[in-house]
């Protein structure tokens, strides 16, 4: 049985070689669409997934507007937008904000040596410096092998350093 449907199928195709050619690139066409779908979405979804509140967390961008008509679009705001945001916009727990800050680190460890930290972020343009406010750490949790992020930076010139990722917090305020 199911080889009298192999042949009907073969028949049919090779008197309608046209309809057939169509049809099996909009079925090849299809799958692919979906495949690059499925691909982009995966992508897009799959960034800060180790955050515990990461389904919480939002970024905020801005769109510039030049006299000449261009635009363009920014990852960062200006410095008092997280301050209004949390005024004018009710159901934020917490607003903070950063900016990528290029630095050599040297870190002195219990033993008295200088342990040296580049930020930048090898394979990518990025930097894993960062300047923010304290509310940072109510939003982002990490390990730290330098410093307290409650206690250690009520000063200038004092850091918090993670293993990991190398995320160093200056305070904003000096």
């Amino acid at each position: 049985m199911l080889k009298n449907y192999f042949k009907i199928a073969w028949r049919h195709i090779t008197r309608h070689k046209v309809y057939a050619i169509i049809s099996a690139l909009g079925l090849a066409l299809g799958i692919d669409a979906c495949l690059v779908i499925f691909l982009v979405c995966r992508y897009e979804f799959s960034f800060d997934r180790f955050h515990p509140d990461g389904d919480r967390i939002y970024r905020l961008g801005g769109k510039i507007l030049e006299n000449n008509g261009s635009t363009f679009y920014i990852s960062d705001i200006p410095p008092p937008a997280p301050k209004a945001v949390k005024q004018i916009i009710p159901g934020f727990d917490e607003v903070t904000r950063f900016y990528p800050y290029p630095a050599k680190i040297s870190v002195k460890d219990d033993l008295g040596k200088f342990r040296n930290f580049d930020s930048h972020v090898e394979g990518t343009q990025t930097t894993g410096t960062i300047i923010t406010d304290p509310g940072y750490f109510n939003i982002f949790k990490y390990s730290w092998i330098a410093g307290n992020p409650l206690t250690s930076l009520d000063a200038p010139y004092k850091v918090v350093l993670s293993e990991k990722s190398q995320i160093l917090w200056i305070p904003a305020n000096r």
